[in-house]
């Protein structure tokens, strides 16, 4: 997909919300387009981050929906709007620091030594047949045994490989999704 049909998309999907708002998001996307020029991105790794144009105008529309519904309710049902103030986004972020340090840091110190080890495992049991083979040189022992052992820990080895690789694009979208999380948390 291009940013043309993208937005070709987008606009299609947005249909149901008033000229304005729909000109105002089709404007934001565009500005996301000219900003990952800016950067040297390409199209298609920023609409894979951007997400699918009916997943966003969905969420578009649900929030147009539910500001309508909260617009039409009185002001003294509304909640206090939140503070975009520098010391407010300071104060929050220093806490967020400590919060990462004190709580998150330790398992996330654990998560990635179980991470690294099984990476570790996994490398060294696919390695096994150079040591096998190297060892070779040292001895002459009936092979043939040793050879189903080898076989076998190798297959494990590439095995672990590939669930390896699974583990580390799940920690990774993990680890994107809580920064992300962090990050809204201090914007308000």
């Amino acid at each position: 997909m291009d940013k043309r049909t993208f937005m070709r998309e987008l606009t299609y999907h947005l249909r149901e919300l008033p000229n304005e708002e729909r000109a105002a998001i089709l404007q934001d996307y565009e500005d996301h387009f000219k900003i990952a020029e800016i950067e040297g991105k390409d199209e298609q790794s920023l609409i894979l981050e951007l997400g699918t144009p009916r997943r966003i105008a969905e969420e578009r529309l649900t929030a147009y929906q539910f500001t309508q519904k909260d617009s039409k309710q009185s002001t003294s049902n509304q909640l206090p709007k939140k503070s975009n103030h520098p010391i407010h986004s300071l104060l929050l972020a220093f806490i967020l620091i400590i919060f990462n340090v004190v709580i998150v840091l330790a398992p996330a110190a654990a998560v990635f030594g179980i991470w690294l080890s099984g990476w570790g495992v996994a490398l060294g049991f696919s390695l096994a047949p150079i040591a096998w083979i190297i060892s070779f040189f040292y001895r002459t022992i009936n092979i043939i045994p040793e050879f189903f052992v080898i076989l076998t820990i190798t297959s494990l080895g590439v095995l672990l490989g590939i669930g390896m690789i699974y583990v580390t694009k799940a920690l990774f979208v993990a680890l994107k999704a809580y920064l992300k999380w962090n990050v809204n948390l201090i914007r308000g």
